[in-house]
């Protein structure tokens, strides 16, 4: 029960009630100490884990197709990346505050801005060597 209202709410992004959940789990857990309910609590976290990196790689992807040569139309969905990578920033927090993930390893959020700050960098390069008559010029610069 706890397991599919928590993945509900993930599909959701429903944020105070993930928080909530997981509240309730670790209270449980602590006080009753039943390994159901500690199972649950870890899956919780493993779901959690799980959306977080399926939504870095798909932040990666969507990125990295609209900032290909030729797709011109790319501010609508760089807008709803950008809105992915804050979602992602508060599951990092709820996942951070509950002792789920790895503290040694850079967050999803953190390799998403390093892909796009790398994304641009290879843009300024592009820049750079260009001959100022390339058409791709114009895109280059409206999307950085």
């Amino acid at each position: 029960r706890h397991r599919r209202s928590f993945s509900n709410a993930l599909a959701r992004m429903d944020i105070p009630f993930l928080r909530y959940r997981l509240l309730q789990l670790s209270s449980l857990t602590r006080e009753l100490d039943i390994a159901e309910t500690k199972g649950s609590h870890r899956d919780c976290l493993l779901d959690l884990e799980r959306h977080i990196e399926t939504m870095h790689n798909d932040i990666q992807q969507l990125v990295q197709v609209n900032l290909q040569d030729g797709n011109t139309a790319v501010e609508k969905d760089l807008r709803r990346a950008a809105q992915w990578i804050s979602q992602l920033l508060d599951l990092e927090a709820l996942r951070s505050e509950h002792g789920g993930g790895a503290e040694s390893s850079p967050s999803a959020s953190h390799r998403c801005l390093d892909f796009i700050e790398q994304s641009q960098s290879s843009f300024c390069t592009s820049l750079q060597t260009a001959d100022l008559q390339n058409a791709l010029l114009g895109q280059w610069l409206d999307k950085m």
